[in-house]
């Protein structure tokens, strides 16, 4: 019987890396989803467990799929621009969903400070999406990606940040 070979670190790069980062953000994106459809009250301490499954996913990110400035990424082939827009705004929106039920909330027992985090989580990552939506903005001015009609080329897809400026 044949053996497969090891598996490859997530850090090199390989067409099925994208896939596989994420692969693991979209499990953590259905924690989320799964938790804010539950019917009974969950406890807060599991909003932070889901919130750290999250940072998890995010800090497993390789490093070339990591957004950079736009000048170190202006010689990119638009479909990996695309790849790292794509999976920062899946990761920020989930943190949205998740703590945007605790943005408002009442202080339980007055204490003042016990949903702040979700506050200052909401806070963050709807200032992050809102900036991504601006950088895809000048990604999809740029004639290229237009041309070959990539995500994020048309006013359509502004939408997908409506969240953030929601909140």
């Amino acid at each position: 019987m044949t053996e497969l070979p090891p598996s490859r670190p997530l850090e090199e790069v390989t067409d099925i890396v994208y896939q596989a980062t994420k692969s693991r953000i979209m499990h953590a994106y259905g924690k989320v989803i799964e938790f804010l459809h539950v019917l009974k009250p969950q406890p807060y301490d599991e909003v932070l467990k889901i919130d750290l499954l999250l940072s998890e996913a995010r800090d497993a990110i390789p490093q070339h799929l990591r957004l950079g400035t736009l000048e170190e990424m202006k010689n990119d082939p638009p479909y990996k621009l695309v790849e790292r827009f794509v999976l920062l705004i899946f990761w920020h929106k989930a943190i949205c969903i998740l703590h945007r039920k605790f943005w408002d909330a009442e202080p339980v027992m007055g204490l003042n400070e016990e949903f702040n985090y979700s506050r200052k989580s909401c806070v963050v990552s709807s200032l992050a999406l809102l900036e991504l939506q601006d950088q895809v903005c000048i990604f999809a001015s740029a004639v290229v990606m237009i041309a070959l009609n990539l995500p994020f080329s048309t006013s359509r897809d502004i939408i997908k940040c409506l969240l953030a400026n929601i909140l």
